[in-house]
């Protein structure tokens, strides 16, 4: 029987998504001030990757966590891994390459809130940066081997699984509430939307075990075999993998939201009166924090 894999990525992530493959960059956002129209600061975000403890392998030869978080009212433990500098992959990947699934169309451009689950499944509710400002172009040394630190303290490749949202931004968390968010200055056609603030990665595979390994980036550690973190196919044949990029100070938060931090990875610089950021409209009243947003490479 295969085993499912499943990644839920959260935060302020850029992601580049086609049929070869997904590629998340973990964006900084600390390492200085980000004007922006909006006038804010950023506080460094950490990327981390958790799990159910009982879920993971550990001992000889299988990473560590770097902390153990009890769960309130459970008997269930969290193992917290600390990734920056890191880049994450699924072992066997790359060489057995496969396509990577993703809903794209299913939706017209006027709808602003799914109402059917193949709307759902759409990754258009993932902000486009090409749509949002012109611009969409990765800068071509956040791809390599040893990108700005400033910028991208972590990535993630996967490859031969499906891609959809797993979840819908909300207001105060209101499971009854799929708000809309206008991007603001607004263009010449106006982009308003529900955002997606989860992205899930599911991927079956027939492995004895599931592994992930950590490659560190080139200069930001002494070790040089990728770390694993190895899921045994006889513990269960579900494991859900979450992966965060939040801010190590939450108390840090500004309300005008972190979404400026995507204009310093383009290529080509985007004025700044033409660089608009999330803002709830009259369903969402609050501004949008760490969001995603779609790039190309």
């Amino acid at each position: 029987m295969p085993v499912t894999l499943t990644i839920d990525f959260i935060g302020l992530q850029a992601l580049v998504i086609d049929k070869n493959e997904l590629l998340v960059l973990m964006v900084g956002a600390g390492a200085h001030h980000h004007g922006g129209h909006h006038g804010s600061t950023m506080p460094a975000h950490v990327p981390r990757l958790v799990t159910e403890l009982s879920s993971v392998a550990l001992g000889s030869g299988s990473f560590p966590p770097t902390e153990l978080v009890a769960v309130p009212r459970s008997r269930a433990e969290l193992a917290v891994w600390d990734i920056a500098g890191y880049e994450l992959t699924v072992k066997g990947q790359a060489e057995r390459p496969s396509s990577l699934q993703f809903y794209s169309g299913q939706r017209k451009a006027d709808v602003r809130s799914p109402r059917t689950k193949g709307e759902a499944d759409d990754v258009s509710w993932i902000p486009d940066m090409e749509t949002v400002c012109g611009s969409g172009r990765l800068k071509p040394e956040l791809l390599g081997e040893d990108p700005p630190r400033e910028l991208v303290t972590g990535r993630a490749r996967l490859t031969g699984g499906t891609i959809t949202p797993g979840r819908f931004a909300r207001v105060d968390g209101d499971p009854r509430s799929t708000p809309w968010f206008s991007f603001e200055p607004e263009g010449e056609v106006p982009y308003i939307q529900a955002i997606a603030d989860v992205v899930r990665y599911t991927f079956k595979t027939d492995d004895v075990d599931v592994t992930l390994s950590l490659r560190p980036l080139s200069g930001a550690s002494e070790r040089e075999e990728p770390l694993e973190i190895v899921v045994p196919r006889e513990r269960q044949d579900e494991v859900t993998f979450t992966l965060t990029n939040f801010p190590s100070d939450v108390s840090a938060l500004d309300p005008a939201g972190h979404f400026d931090a995507f204009y310093d990875l383009l290529a080509e610089q985007v004025k700044e009166r033409r660089r608009p950021s999330p803002v709830g409209g009259f369903q969402a009243p609050d501004p949008f924090f760490c969001s995603q947003a779609r790039f190309t490479g």
